[in-house]
């Protein structure tokens, strides 16, 4: 049984619904390790994973928010700034 920092359980905090999704997929994945491990040892495939440079990313700080373009303009339309934005 997880207990979170607050004191509470993953099982006080989660739907069974999601609970029984999780189950699921541990299944799958304990199905897949039984029929081929490499599969398992070598993941994950779906992104790149590589470990972050935490000390460049402090010192080299670059932080930008973009709003979406809104529905239906064209490809590379002006976004508007946020209110309150500082122009650069």
């Amino acid at each position: 049984l997880d207990v979170l920092t607050d004191g509470t359980s993953t099982l006080e905090t989660e739907s069974k619904a999601t609970l029984d999704a999780f189950a699921e997929a541990v299944r799958a994945i304990v199905k897949e390790a039984e029929a081929d491990p490499s599969v398992v040892t070598s993941a994950p495939h779906t992104m790149p994973v590589r470990r972050l440079d935490e000390v460049k990313a402090a010192r080299d700080l670059r932080v930008r928010w973009r709003p979406e373009a809104p529905a239906g303009a064209p490809a590379g339309a002006p976004r508007a700034e946020p209110e309150g934005a500082i122009a650069k």
